[in-house]
Order: structure tokens, then C-alpha cells, then sequence
């Protein structure tokens, strides 16, 4: 499957009714909030957009970015490491 194709069938999946994430809430714990919107960012496949590819809006107003990675697999330690990574790249971008 073609990267944008495989952007189109998880951007989709976001959109289906009932689609829940769970995040980190207030004063600890997670939150189970449903997807209200998903929109792509950018024009997909990587066209300047520092790997966000798609932005979702949940329930309570929160903004989520998603980046749709096609792999064979992928765990914890690979979602540790990736979110460093981008920690780094966000925090190099705003050094003054």
C-alpha cells in the first residue's frame, strides 16, 4: 500500500463513529475521549510536514497529532523512542 493510501485508510479509521483514544488526564490517570474530527495535514506523504500527517480534535477540544507509520511491528519501546525523537526535534526547534 502506498504511503498516502495508507494515510487515506487511517484517517478513515479516525473518522469511523466511536473511535475512542485514551489520554493522559488531569491530576493523573487517562481519559477515554472520542474523535470528533480528523483532517490530513499538509498534502500528504511527507510534503513538508515535519511527520504530522493527520490532526484529530477530540471531544473536550484537545488537538491530537498522528503521524501513520507502516510497519511490520511496532511496540513500546518503539513508541518510547519515537516520542523522544520528536521531544528533541520540538525542543531544538524553539531554542532561541
Amino acid at each position: 500500500m502506498e504511503s498516502d493510501r495508507f494515510e487515506d485508510f487511517c484517517l478513515a479509521w479516525f473518522r469511523a463513529r466511536g473511535v475512542r483514544l485514551k489520554v493522559p488526564g488531569q491530576g493523573g490517570g487517562f481519559a477515554s475521549l472520542a474523535v470528533r474530527e480528523a483532517n490530513r495535514v499538509g498534502g500528504g506523504g511527507g510534503h513538508g510536514q515535519k511527520g504530522i500527517d493527520l490532526s484529530l480534535r477530540l471531544e473536550d477540544g484537545t488537538e491530537v497529532v498522528v503521524q501513520c507509520k507502516r510497519v511490520k511491528t511496532w511496540g513500546l519501546p518503539e513508541t518510547k523512542k519515537a516520542i523522544a525523537k520528536e521531544r528533541k526535534r520540538i525542543e531544538d526547534e524553539v531554542k532561541l
